[in-house]
């Protein structure tokens, strides 16, 4: 099983870019959906470890089911392993780290015709149409909502994203690094990543990423909450005013 490795970086923006020497990177929009009303909890879904997103970039939109945290118990039958059906959808399940937060994550990725996410985010498309019959199977099987996707989801605001593939890391020669920026409702997160694939033991790998990283001058986030349950926190609390 890969391991994505993820380190959050604290502080302003414009000197994380001039210490990575982060060219232009690739935009892209990032929007999660959510169940916003008849729950008492803003955020349903993600409490239940259950991710919806839609991903955007140019001529290119994906839609991903995503189980995070999980135990492997939950996962049943053929989704205990990888798999691809055809180049439009594929199946993982990999090790997610951030600090001493080592959780399992499980994801089904099926793309989407180009423009879809935007139409569906302005009211011109259903949201359940952006997943496909296998992510149902999936939640169905696997998530404690099996029956999110039937029930009536919200789009909420969008993400504008950047990502950078193969940043140069002074000190750090283990594996390529990303870095992805995310800008919405007054939160600027930068986070940087590394894979390790399967086979490899990802904890001396993690203690010389940080360390690299705490080399170049950054200063590693000590907040133990994810981007992912900030931002979509934050917006599903907006979107609940306004419905």
């Amino acid at each position: 099983m890969d391991t994505e490795i993820k380190i959050n970086i604290a502080g302003d923006f414009e000197r994380s870019r001039e210490i990575l020497r982060l060219p232009k990177g690739k935009p892209r929009r990032v929007r999660f959906l959510e169940i916003t009303s008849g729950h008492r909890s803003f955020v349903p879904l993600l409490d239940a470890g259950i991710i919806l997103r839609l991903r955007s970039e140019k001529n290119s939109d994906e839609s991903n089911v995503k189980l995070r945290p999980c135990v492997p118990d939950q996962l049943v039958g053929r989704w205990t392993a990888n798999f691809h059906i055809d180049p439009d959808f594929s199946y993982k399940v990999e090790g997610d780290w951030s600090g001493a937060n080592h959780v399992l994550a499980a994801s089904a990725v099926a793309k989407l015709q180009p423009g879809l996410a935007d139409r569906v985010a302005d009211g011109n498309a259903d949201p359940t149409t952006v997943f496909g019959d296998i992510q149902r199977q999936f939640l169905a099987q696997c998530g404690e909502i099996p029956d999110a996707l039937q029930q009536e989801l919200t789009v909420l605001g969008a993400i504008e994203a950047t990502k950078w593939r193969d940043v140069p890391l002074e000190g750090f020669d283990v594996g390529d690094v990303n870095a992805e920026r995310w800008i919405v409702n007054g939160f600027d997160f930068l986070e940087l990543s590394i894979r390790v694939a399967d086979g490899n033991d990802p904890e001396p790998v993690q203690r010389n990423f940080e360390a690299a990283v705490g080399g170049t001058g950054l200063s590693i986030s000590d907040v133990r909450e994810s981007k992912t349950r900030i931002i979509l926190e934050s917006l599903a609390e907006s979107a609940s005013r306004v419905h």
